[in-house]
């Protein structure tokens, strides 16, 4: 559909919009005519919105969830470099070939190829992750994401966010498509990584505030979203690396010496 297509015409728009949103209507429909679980205590769940906000602000205020926060707010800034600052500087990256625009989606398959693999591997390891606890996942997720942002530092021009690039530009290393691809696995795994763990641990810690718990999660990576994307116009890509580079070690910091983790693993332990 993109092939040899420097520009997206609006036929192809139309086509990609109605193939997503047929897919979307489709999964909401399903979701709408599942039957409700009957394990769960409907009486519990009658809490009105504004005491449910409440408790959502008292749970964002409390120590190990402001600590938290911070790695929230790198796997959104995270999301933002996969999901688009990364693909336009592939997109702009002239000595990347004339194909470097399906270069560009074709890095976004290898992405999520690396986010199935992370997750299926976690999914189906679980009860190995709860026994040896969560920090060498956690840190297999940092080593992965740091080794993706050198190849992309190596890899593509500094400018390529801020626009099309030329033959010569700031790249310590010819542009190469296998390297990028490299990168966007990756950089899909290690997102997994940090993201299955989260969860893991906000349904295990926060089993009886589990609703504000992964809202609390869900804003706070969106604002890191936000962040990412101002960054996009203006900014360019070796300080958009460094910042991620510099949240993903504090944050990986954190999340491993808080206590949170080791407290969920006793948790975890007790209940085998």
């Amino acid at each position: 559909m993109f092939n040899g297509e420097e520009f997206i015409s609006s036929s192809v728009r139309t086509t990609v919009v109605v193939v997503l949103l047929s897919m979307t209507s489709a999964g909401t429909i399903i979701a709408l005519l599942l039957r409700p679980t009957p394990w769960v205590n409907t009486q519990s769940h009658n809490e009105s919105s504004a005491s449910a906000l409440q408790n959502s602000v008292v749970l964002f205020f409390t120590k190990d969830m402001l600590l938290l926060c911070i790695t929230f707010f790198y796997t959104g800034l995270q999301l933002s470099l996969w999901g688009g600052v990364f693909p336009t500087c592939i997109g702009f990256t002239y000595t990347l070939g004339e194909n470097r625009k399906a270069l560009a989606t074709i890095c976004m398959i290898f992405i999520a190829v690396g986010e199935i693999f992370g997750g299926s591997l976690f999914g189906f390891l679980g009860h190995l992750t709860t026994k040896s606890g969560r920090s060498p996942v956690v840190i297999l997720g940092f080593c992965t994401s740091i080794f993706s942002y050198i190849l992309i530092f190596l890899n593509l021009p500094f400018e390529s966010p801020l626009g099309e690039t030329g033959q010569l530009n700031s790249t310590f290393i010819t542009s190469n498509q296998y390297l990028v691809a490299c990168a966007a696995f990756f950089m899909g795994f290690s997102d997994s990584c940090f993201n299955t763990q989260i969860m893991s641990m906000l349904g295990s810690k926060y089993k009886d505030q589990s609703v504000s718990a992964f809202a609390i999660f869900k804003f706070v990576q969106s604002i890191g979203s936000f962040v990412g994307y101002l960054c996009v116009d203006g900014v360019s890509l070796q300080l958009q690396l460094l910042l991620l580079v510099l949240v993903n070690i504090v944050s990986t910091f954190i999340f491993l010496h808080s206590g949170i983790i080791r407290n969920v693993h006793c948790n975890d332990m007790a209940m085998l």
